[in-house]
């Protein structure tokens, strides 16, 4: 097991984002913890377009960010066993258009712990 288990910005890229996260719970201890990182609006079109296994969509619609990240943690991280510590909105740069050599978009940072009903 370990203390600690980082995914950052990888769940929106990944085929099977629920798997990787039972994946990550399996190997923390009850007091370990979890930190994901996730941009938020999500478009898993990296492991989308990719060839493979089909993709299994994380369910973290929203009109807003603030709803988004709600639907983050209700819809996948809850339901995988996991119980937030901590939420906040950080800046992810990232490789521009043919307009703007970086691009500035918002990531939803997650502290999470095991939840203990599991």
């Amino acid at each position: 097991s370990f203390d600690a288990v980082l995914i950052l910005n990888v769940l929106d890229r990944c085929k099977d984002p629920m798997r990787m996260l039972e994946q990550a719970r399996a190997l923390l201890p009850p007091e370990g913890r979890l930190i994901i990182s996730v941009v938020l609006p999500a478009s898993q079109s990296d492991a989308a377009a990719s060839v493979g296994t089909s993709q299994r969509w994380l369910d973290v619609s929203g009109d807003s960010f603030e709803s988004a990240a709600a639907a983050l943690i209700n819809n996948v991280l809850l339901p995988t066993g996991f119980e937030p510590i901590r939420v906040v909105r950080a800046p992810y740069f990232c490789a521009g258009d043919r307009y703007s050599p970086v691009a500035a978009l918002d990531a939803c940072v997650v502290l999470l712990k095991p939840c203990s009903s599991r």
